[in-house]
């Protein structure tokens, strides 16, 4: 639960920073905002990992091979939070002309 109430923090202060901007508006409170959110979602997801009830934790969060399609551990995104990490990378990209790419976050088939 906690890291869905960071989801919905992050994600908030992203659109309405988004919003802001292309109304002409400053932007720098609600990315602050967005990215303690982030922050603590790190927060939460690292207290998630050490307490794995898998014996075997890296075959949920590592990059190894199994006997799915994928070639990660399906908490893979979850651990690395690549889609929080592509998102943020988004707005800087798209908005504010930063030239880091975000990253991918692709199934890895």
């Amino acid at each position: 639960m906690a890291v869905d109430a960071d989801r919905v923090r992050f994600i908030a202060a992203l659109y309405r920073a988004a919003a802001t901007y292309a109304d002409g508006g400053a932007v720098d409170t609600l990315l602050a905002t967005a990215d303690a959110a982030l922050a603590d979602a790190r927060k939460v997801v690292a207290h998630r990992h050490a307490h794995l009830h898998d014996p075997d934790p890296s075959r949920l969060l590592g990059e190894t091979s199994n006997i799915t399609i994928y070639k990660y551990g399906y908490l893979y995104y979850a651990d690395t939070m690549c889609y929080w990490e592509r998102e943020r990378g988004q707005f800087d990209q798209e908005l504010l002309g930063s030239a880091t790419t975000p990253p991918g976050c692709v199934l890895g088939f």
